[in-house]
């Protein structure tokens, strides 16, 4: 049985799924906001839109200020990964 073929993304959809917060709720949930494409399908590209913009550098001056204050406002580190937000 050949594998089903998966449908293009189109722009608005890609601007829709880096709006959508996987920490947050389900990839199902994320899914039934695209129907033209699975849980795995939205994870898969997700994953691959945050890896392209991940920084994996030195930490700037800002982003180490904000880190800080992010941590003294919360001990929750996925708000503070929120707060911080370059980083992932």
């Amino acid at each position: 049985m050949a594998a089903a073929r998966q449908a293009q993304w189109l722009p608005d959809e890609l601007a829709l799924l880096q709006t959508m917060d996987p920490s947050v709720m389900p990839w199902r949930h994320v899914a039934s906001h695209l129907p033209r494409h699975s849980a795995a399908a939205c994870r898969q590209k997700w994953t691959a839109l945050v890896a392209r913009v991940m920084n994996t550098g030195r930490w700037t001056p800002e982003e180490d200020d904000r880190l800080r204050k992010a941590k003294r406002r919360t001990h929750n580190w996925v708000e503070v990964e929120r707060i911080v937000a370059t980083r992932r």
